[in-house]
């Protein structure tokens, strides 16, 4: 079961500096698989984004060489990210090897690449998303116990919670191993908030209301409430029109449209993140019928801790959390034992 870690590193490049170490000495040495970014600038670019250096690609090679106060998680790109690495700049020669995601050479960095390199093999071993779950919790608790660098502790313990999607459960594993310091940084203190959204969202809870200025199709105000806890069950579907996997969710969720709705159950769906217009235009070519409230930004994906789209809900009768992150078969089969066939 392959995973994709690279689009979803950025997230912890929201890294603080880690602890202040006496200046050091540092030098980048990158190989490109071929000459298509020959003449073109890479950046070393560091916390935020900010450029800490430059170099430009020659002979499909580049050498960034510098000195720095302290360690820090950084990133190498180029060519409009084409070319795009982690690592933590520390003392020493860094390696990054052809079309590699993370760097080698120094000992923080041999660590991170031997950690994302395990959890590359357990992804490709897997045969079920409860599998990688677990095998890739389990394992990234034994490296945050097994290892005593700090800056590698919170690079595995942001990795893991970013890239993982863990569950309140394994959340709250996660973080009982992690030191009180590690804690405070800016980045884990923002995902503890997200998980007690989580954890006031979770199935068995009441729903969370929200108003969407704006968010009805005349352009009046939508409210969460209009729908849910109106005696019927409704399926929400948090969508986008530029996500593909909620456009290969849709036929999903029109059958269970066809087959189910009426006066016990209906469909709702909330376009975030997106453009008004262009989510009217989806619904329009998608052949969506069913409720929208549009504009919805990031209003209901904090609210409920939401971090990927398509997030899938159904709410009972009395607005309470039937369950979350309900996807194909697996949509069907809890509709039906709710609602059951006609």
């Amino acid at each position: 079961m392959k995973h994709s870690f690279l689009p979803m590193l950025a997230l912890t490049l929201l890294l603080v500096s880690c602890q202040p170490k006496s200046g050091f000495s540092y030098r980048i040495d990158g190989v490109l698989p071929d000459s298509s970014l020959n003449g073109q600038k890479v950046y070393l670019m560091s916390v935020g984004n900010q450029p800490i250096d430059s170099t430009t690609i020659n002979q499909n090679r580049y050498t960034i060489k510098g000195r720095s106060d302290s360690s820090v998680i950084c990133q190498i790109n180029a060519g409009n990210q084409r070319l795009y690495t982690l690592l933590i700049l520390e003392k020493g020669r860094i390696s990054i090897a052809q079309n590699a995601n993370v760097a080698t050479g120094t000992p923080m960095n041999d660590s991170i690449a031997a950690f994302v390199s395990c959890l590359e093999k357990i992804s490709d071993e897997s045969k079920s998303l409860e599998e990688w779950n677990t095998r890739s919790r389990d394992f990234s608790l034994a490296s945050l116990e097994n290892n005593e660098t700090r800056e590698v502790k919170t690079f595995i313990a942001l990795f893991y919670l970013a890239n993982v999607g863990p569950s309140i459960e394994n959340y709250d594993r996660i973080m009982s191993v992690l030191p009180e310091d590690i804690k405070q940084y800016p980045l884990i203190a923002q995902m503890d908030e997200e998980y007690d959204a989580l954890r006031r969202t979770a199935a068995g809870q009441m729903f969370t209301d929200f108003t969407i200025p704006g968010g009805n199709l005349d352009g009046s105000d939508a409210r969460l409430s209009d729908y849910v806890g109106k005696g019927k069950y409704i399926l929400v579907d948090f969508w986008a029109s530029w996500c593909g996997p909620c456009r290969r969710e849709i036929p999903v969720i029109a059958e269970v449209y066809r087959q189910y709705h009426g006066k016990n159950f209906d469909i709702l769906g909330v376009a975030v993140w997106d453009e008004r217009q262009a989510s009217l235009d989806a619904a329009k070519e998608l052949g969506i019928v069913w409720n929208q409230i549009v504009d919805a930004q990031q209003i209901p994906t904090t609210l409920y801790g939401i971090k990927g789209i398509p997030h899938i809900i159904l709410f009972a009768p009395d607005g309470t959390i039937v369950e979350r992150d309900l996807r194909g078969n697996h949509l069907k089969e809890v509709v039906a034992a709710c609602v059951g066939k006609k």
